[in-house]
Formats: C-alpha cells, sequence, structure tokens
C-alpha cells in the first residue's frame, strides 16, 4: 500500500520523480524491449480467419435460385472462390454452369450435380 508521504505534493517533487533514475542506467539489455522492425510475426500454421457470413451467402444463393437474372448482376465482381464455406462454392459453380447453357437454376435442376454426395 503506498504511504501518503511517498506522494508528490509539489511541482518540483512531480519534477524529480519524472528525472530518469541512474539506476535504470544498469539495465540489461535484455530487459529492454524494442519497438519491432516489421509485421508482427504469427506462430507457424496459425492464420486468421477470413471474414465471412454464412447467412448472407445462403441468401445470395437463395435469391439467385428464385431469380436467375440476379445472377447477370453479380456474375461480374463475384466468383465461386469468394464464398467461405465450400458447399456454397459448389452451389455457385453449378449454377454459373446450368446459367451458361441457357438453363434455369433451381433446386430441381441442380439435384442433379449434387446426386453423388
Amino acid at each position: 500500500m503506498t504511504d501518503v508521504t511517498d506522494i508528490p505534493q509539489t511541482a518540483s517533487q512531480i519534477d524529480e520523480m519524472s528525472q530518469p533514475d541512474s539506476s535504470a542506467d544498469s539495465q540489461s539489455k535484455s530487459d529492454v524491449i524494442k519497438p519491432s522492425s516489421g509485421p508482427v510475426q504469427s506462430e507457424p500454421g496459425t492464420y486468421r480467419t477470413l471474414p465471412h457470413n454464412i447467412e448472407a451467402e445462403q441468401g445470395l444463393l437463395g435469391a439467385i435460385l428464385v431469380d436467375n437474372r440476379v445472377l447477370e448482376k453479380v456474375s461480374d465482381t463475384l466468383e465461386a472462390d469468394h464464398f467461405f464455406y465450400p458447399a456454397h462454392k459448389r452451389i455457385f459453380s453449378a449454377i454459373q454452369t446450368l446459367c451458361d447453357r441457357g438453363q434455369s437454376a433451381s433446386p430441381v435442376t441442380l439435384k442433379g450435380y449434387f446426386e453423388t454426395d
């Protein structure tokens, strides 16, 4: 517990406390923390998880299956690899394949792509 006599009462006492201590010079170099020169390296094999939203992916795929014209609006910027969940990547690729052939993509027409799963 701090003793009342240890608390500085005047500005000069505060200045004295802020002055570097001569014993600080005798610190070993291992005690001194140096700023890093580059980005922080994580442990090998540990990676941050990419941002993702499974519900948003499901909603987009559902919208495309309800109205295939939605695919025309998003196909310029969206690719199958942009999906986080692997099943959604496969579903989006199958929808693109069907629409590129001029066929309608629906849950019924997609069934053939995933019967073996």
